[in-house]
């Protein structure tokens, strides 16, 4: 029998890796003070350790509460996540400018952009006043989500759990989450993401992002045609053409 240690990722919350075959996990909690009690799941408090099989079947990630309950009837909840190792590599969130990719087939993303012009600069910046006393503060708030401005843009990617680390176009890997503030010299034009597990598997991403002007029709066109798990690029005369 094999015994998987859960990993701690904050205070109050734990995370653990099984192997796809796994179907029944054994979880024992023990508590720092003797006189504590424990429940994992919902099952009756027991003094100072618990033990429950956990069922996993596919059901993943499986989240199990544990409540430990102090003499004083004070409580405290944890949370342990379980993963399935095949998909402890996986994205939880791709954004490009603060604006979620699309996830147009396995491994690989697509998201599409407009640049902004000045004239929306303008339109879109929100301006509200405050009085405190004899001082009035201004908070100036724009809606640049999906938008550019010049050719970067930055590009953030977070990993479904805290057991894997993140790199985006070959920077320093960093634990769950990284950014990367990206050039773009094409349109549409490719950048790699990688996930890396704590067994050193890597698992890679391809996001393929796309410029476009924004004009007056914009509202009414397409933001993206995918077919078959690919993009669909737009013709000049503003039609689409795919070969299957």
């Amino acid at each position: 029998e094999k015994t998987i240690k859960a990993t701690p990722i904050s205070s109050t919350e734990y995370e653990a890796v099984v192997t796809k075959n796994t179907t029944v996990t054994l979880t024992k909690v023990i508590t720092n003070n003797q006189y504590a009690y424990v429940s994992i799941d919902g099952k009756q408090y027991t003094l100072n350790e618990q033990t429950k099989n956990i069922v996993l079947g596919n059901e993943f990630p499986k989240e199990v509460s544990i409540v430990v309950k102090a003499e004083n009837g004070k409580e405290q909840e944890y949370k342990l996540t379980i993963y399935n190792d095949d998909e402890i590599g996986n994205l939880e969130s791709l954004t490009v400018n603060d604006k979620q990719a699309t996830k147009v087939s396995e491994g690989k993303y697509a998201v599409t952009l407009y640049k902004k012009t000045t004239t929306e600069n303008t339109s879109n910046s929100e301006s509200t006043t405050t009085n405190s006393g004899n001082s009035t503060d201004t908070n100036i708030a724009s809606n640049t989500a999906g938008t550019i401005t010049n050719n970067e843009v930055t590009v953030k990617a977070t990993a479904i759990s805290s057991l894997a680390d993140v790199s985006i176009e070959d920077n320093d890997y960093k634990i769950h989450e990284n950014e990367n503030t990206i050039t773009l010299e094409n349109s549409p034009q490719e950048v790699n993401i990688k996930v890396k597990t704590q067994s050193g598997e890597i698992k890679e991403y391809t996001l393929e992002i796309t410029v476009k002007e924004k004009d007056d029709d914009s509202n009414l066109g397409l933001d993206m045609l995918i077919v078959n798990g690919n993009t669909i690029s737009v013709n000049s005369d503003g039609t689409y053409k795919a070969f299957l």
